[in-house]
């Protein structure tokens, strides 16, 4: 697979020319110690499965026999933060689409996995333009707390009727790719 989310169980073969040769197999994540996996003893395939968290690099290495060359191949693996989300301020839902009064002004929480307390991500804004959802607001930086959670409050006074919706998203760095949460559908309400 190309890609992860954090929190996935990520199933890994490997495949040598024969069970013979001597195979050295790691998982190395960003910023951790590589686990060591033991290469199957009486086959030339050697399958494992393993909870990823944040990007990691998979090394196969052989060593050099009568018959093969030494070699070495490193495989990337990508994986994005979960972020799960929660709306406050809503009163019911149709759908998958949650209604808020226009009196109120909903609040989208995030928390990301795995936990990056002091890191930035930001919450998006989109608006329902003439059946297209439009990006209306980027909100600026919101630090994850020790909790590794952050909120923002949409402050729009729309007219009843108006829809919107939310997501929380995250950069790129090292450890993790960018990633973000799903969308959350918004109908104002009078």
């Amino acid at each position: 697979k190309a890609q992860y989310v954090a929190g996935d169980e990520a199933s890994f073969s490997v495949t040598t020319p024969d069970q013979t040769l001597p195979t050295t197999i790691t998982l190395k994540p960003h910023g951790r110690p590589a686990i060591s996996i033991t290469p199957s003893s009486d086959s030339n395939e050697t399958a494992f499965t393993r909870k990823v968290m944040r990007n990691s690099t998979l090394t196969v290495s052989t060593e050099a026999t009568g018959e093969y060359e030494a070699g070495t191949a490193e495989y990337p693996i990508r994986v994005a933060p979960q972020i799960n989300q929660t709306l406050q301020g809503w009163y019911d839902q149709s759908g998958d689409t949650y209604l808020v009064r226009t009196s109120r002004d909903p609040r989208l929480t995030a928390k990301v996995i795995p936990s990056r307390p002091g890191r930035c991500v930001k919450a998006k804004v989109q608006k329902l333009i003439d059946g297209v959802y439009q990006t209306v607001q980027t909100s600026t930086c919101r630090l994850l707390n020790v909790d590794s959670e952050t909120s923002f409050t949409l402050v729009k006074n729309p007219r009843p009727g108006a829809r919107f919706r939310m997501r929380f998203e995250s950069p790129a760095d090292d450890m993790n790719i960018a990633g973000h949460g799903s969308w959350t559908n918004i109908r104002f309400t009078t």
